[in-house]
């Protein structure tokens, strides 16, 4: 009678043990798929990682660009004040230089009116391939360089603002996956130590008659 009851609990201590190996298997595969997701995931927010800076760099290049902007209408204003003063004391020459400057220093204004506008395009837009951003914008008048201008800085925030909630929502779901993912893989091995310890106890329990 001992006998028999030995080996229905070996066989229960077997059965139980082998139950808990087939789950830590498929716990494990679960544990890959979630890793499998949370390198997803985590590429998918480095890639928004490398959108913000790209987009940092560009930003600091336009603010850069625009003092210069600033610079060279301010440059221009002052000479052609200074002509404008000195006018009845310049001699042919002098007013012939000064105006050979300002018509220079308009001219790299207006390149580098170019270059702010083109850059705050980039800023929010993906430039077709093999098109040169600043060809975009020559000739086109200041005023309408200035509503372009104002119509990409409100399409760049906008961008910054929508980049940045999905970067928040990728960081919590990471954040999230990786519990699951810590979670699962201790179940998994705890499972896994019941499931040995069970197969050692079905070994170990043998019937009187055997002994």
């Amino acid at each position: 009678m001992g006998g028999k009851v030995t080996i229905t609990k070996s066989r229960k201590y077997k059965k139980w043990g082998q139950a808990c190996l087939v789950s830590a298997v498929l716990l494990n595969g679960m544990v890959l798929a979630i890793n499998l997701h949370l390198t997803s995931l985590e590429g998918k927010l480095q890639s928004k990682r490398y959108d913000e800076q790209y987009f940092t760099i560009n930003e600091q290049t336009k603010n850069a660009e625009s003092d210069r902007y600033s610079l060279l209408q301010g440059n221009s204003s002052q000479l052609v004040m200074l002509r404008r003063l000195a006018d009845d004391r310049l001699t042919a020459d002098e007013r012939k230089t000064i105006l050979s400057n300002v018509k220079e220093i308009n001219h790299q204004s207006e390149v580098s009116k170019i270059s702010v506008v083109a850059i705050t395009y980039l800023l929010a837009n993906d430039l077709p391939e093999g098109t040169n951003p600043y060809k975009l914008f020559e000739g086109k008048s200041d005023s309408e360089l200035t509503a372009l201008q104002i119509r990409y800085e409100n399409q760049a925030g906008e961008y910054m603002i929508t980049m940045k909630k999905e970067m928040v929502q990728l960081m919590n779901a990471i954040s999230i996956w990786k519990i699951l993912h810590s979670s699962a893989l201790i179940l998994s091995s705890i499972i896994l130590i019941i499931g040995s310890i069970l197969n050692l106890r079905s070994e170990l329990v043998v019937p009187p008659s055997q002994t």
